[in-house]
């Protein structure tokens, strides 16, 4: 059987295995979530005075985040997104924002070509049923002309 990996924590002496030293602890998740809210800037449009007092986030990360996120931009939610998914993978921040950024500019232009195709398909599509159009009414007018004689 092969020995379980093992690391020790900065913190004491103790092994713990690698995959749970590198889980985040609450206090890492909440200084993770007050750095985000700091870098937003969320403090220029709190409410709280403390925060607006010390240019940072000093209140309740939950009910900051629940106020002030939906004002962010899709577009930069999703550029974070992918930059905090590089950066967990283990890419430096710089290298993270960058990988994001080209992810982000293929994923736009994979949705403007599939734009353009469906412009084309409704073009073609258009073009048809303007075509099947003329074709009843030649079909109707030779039928209307085959009843006059009649």
């Amino acid at each position: 059987m092969a020995k379980a990996k093992t690391r020790k924590t900065k913190a004491s002496n103790v092994e713990v295995p690698a995959d749970q030293a590198a889980a985040a602890t609450p206090l890492e998740i909440e200084q993770g979530r007050r750095r985000l809210h700091d870098f937003l800037k969320f403090w220029r449009v709190c409410r709280g005075k403390a925060c607006k007092r010390a240019r940072r986030c000093s209140g309740e990360l939950s009910a900051c985040g629940a106020r002030h996120f939906p004002l962010v931009p899709e577009d930069f939610k999703a550029l974070l997104q992918k930059a905090i998914e590089g950066v967990r993978a283990g890419l430096s921040p710089q290298e993270a924002v960058r990988a994001a950024k080209r992810h982000i500019a293929a994923v736009d232009a994979a949705l403007a070509r599939l734009d353009q195709r469906e412009a084309e398909a409704q073009a073609a599509q258009a073009a048809r049923v303007e075509q099947l159009r003329q074709q009843h009414a030649a079909t109707a007018a030779k039928t209307t002309a085959r009843v006059r004689v009649l």
